[in-house]
């Protein structure tokens, strides 16, 4: 009899091979998973570099997963924009330096024009003495023009020296021929001496004429040099104007890609770069203190330069004279001597030390209470405009510092580089009320001194720096600074 299985049993190999699909389906799904989990890791990561960098969402739904190249591009999207953000901050701190770089070069061509103007001043001068001193050797040729013409007059109408002569002439025997010799002495000397009287008072006349045809020429000269100073001051404030203006409309331009790339406002971008220029100069400022105050460890009480020594340090203690010094150890032997190279290296040449620039030492001959004084004067005149040089009532720099000393009573010259000349230098840390701050294109070189401030006191200096600018009083700049202050 045959026997039947029970219901719903599967038969032994039907079991088997679902048992093996079974399986082989969780593979595949589990590598389906695997596959969908990577492609969601990649649209995450590529969407959060994208979305910190500022570059927008990714460019497609989660329903289509991204693909190699799309994460690719993506991730160079986001690189092009770090480097545009890098760009865009390059160009911002470029902004900065064409700005102080135009200011400079105003303050250059400011003080171009005071040496140009103290030159004119100094040929206006020069061309009066002499013109005067070619009026009065017109008047001594005059003179003695007038006398030789008297003298030639004499001979016809008749003088006592001549009736002498011709009575000399006149007579007979040797002791009138004596006198009469005598006689025409007596007369060539007269003439002689007018004569050679109206040659010299010619000569100094050409000569003065000459002076004064030269001063003229000068004056003229230094006229049309000072003339095309004034024009290139003009220029360069212009430019700064113009530098300014543009400097500002491309800042707001800058700051507004910034704030795209960063997904940011203006105005935080603004408020950082507002930041960033803060902090870069008082960087700047920094490191010029540091290098103007390096001299003073080095500097005499007078304010000249001297060489820079070590630390001492510490003295050896030396044994009292009665007691005896201490045996002192056998000494090694010395090592044998290292074979010398065959053949010796030659020496590397020794660099060339910069030059070293001494400041001329000048005279300071203002007391402290003068330097007050110039100080007081100079604060009468806080808000006055800035006027190409100008001594009052518009001032430019070395105008205001010149004129406040000659109130308290000193003469210190015309122009911010012959100040430096004149005045004694001294370290910064000397510095007191009335003393004066310069600054140059190269600090080295005091042939490049642009502009000249007043110290007041507590860390404050006075200026007329700019056109548009009036006088102020601000806090001590240290960008560049000459090494050494100056007193007068």
């Amino acid at each position: 009899m045959l026997s039947t299985g029970h219901a719903g049993e599967v038969p032994m190999e039907d079991a088997t091979s679902g048992t093996v699909a079974a399986a082989a389906g969780t593979r595949a799904g589990r590598r389906r998973h695997a596959v969908r989990a990577r492609r969601a890791a990649s649209v995450c990561a590529a969407g959060l570099l994208a979305l910190a960098l500022g570059v927008g969402a990714a460019p497609w739904a989660s329903s289509d997963p991204p693909s190699d190249d799309d994460v690719r591009a993506a991730r160079e999207s986001a690189e092009g924009a770090a480097r545009d953000v890098q760009a865009v901050e390059s160009e911002l701190a470029a902004l900065r330096d064409r700005q102080s770089a135009a200011q400079a070069a105003v303050e250059s061509a400011a003080e171009e024009y005071a040496v140009a103007q103290d030159a004119l001043d100094a040929a206006d001068a020069e061309l009066a003495d002499a013109r005067s001193a070619l009026a009065t050797a017109r008047t001594g040729e005059a003179d003695a023009r007038a006398a030789v013409g008297a003298l030639f007059r004499a001979t016809r109408h008749g003088s006592p020296e001549l009736d002498a002569l011709r009575a000399v002439l006149d007579a007979d025997g040797v002791g009138q021929v004596v006198e009469r010799e005598n006689a025409e002495r007596v007369a060539g000397r007269t003439a002689g001496r007018a004569v050679e009287a109206h040659a010299t008072a010619r000569a100094v006349a050409d000569t003065a004429q000459a002076r004064a045809d030269a001063a003229l020429a000068r004056q003229q000269e230094v006229q049309d040099r000072a003339r095309d100073a004034l024009a290139a001051a003009q220029v360069s404030a212009d430019a700064l104007d113009d530098a300014v203006q543009e400097s500002a409309t491309r800042r707001e331009a800058l700051l507004a890609e910034l704030a795209r790339a960063r997904a940011t406002s203006v105005e935080v971008e603004r408020e950082r770069q507002d930041a960033l220029d803060a902090q870069a100069a008082r960087e700047r400022e920094e490191a010029a203190r540091a290098r103007v105050q390096a001299p003073a460890a080095g500097a005499s009480s007078d304010g000249a330069r001297t060489p820079a020594t070590a630390a001492p340090s510490p003295a050896t203690p030396v044994p009292p004279r009665d007691t005896a010094p201490a045996p002192s150890p056998a000494p090694a032997p010395a090592p044998a001597p290292a074979p010398a190279p065959a053949p010796a290296p030659a020496p590397a040449p020794k660099p060339t030390p910069p030059p070293v620039v001494t400041p001329p030492p000048g005279t300071g001959v203002g007391t402290a209470a003068q330097g007050q004084a110039a100080v007081a004067w100079a604060r009468t005149k806080i808000g006055a405009p800035y006027v190409f040089g100008g001594t009052g009532p518009g001032y430019d720099c070395s105008g205001l510092t010149s004129r406040a000393w000659a109130a308290a009573g000193v003469d210190i010259t015309r122009t911010s580089r012959s100040q430096y000349q004149r005045v004694q230098k001294i370290s910064y840390d000397r510095l007191r009320p009335g003393d004066l701050i310069f600054y140059a294109n190269d600090t080295s070189n005091p042939s490049t001194i642009r502009h000249v401030a007043m110290y007041t006191g507590g860390g404050m200096m006075i200026e007329a720096r700019q056109p548009g600018s009036p006088v102020h009083e601000v806090a001590m700049r240290w960008t560049d600074a000459m090494p050494y202050a100056g007193r007068p």
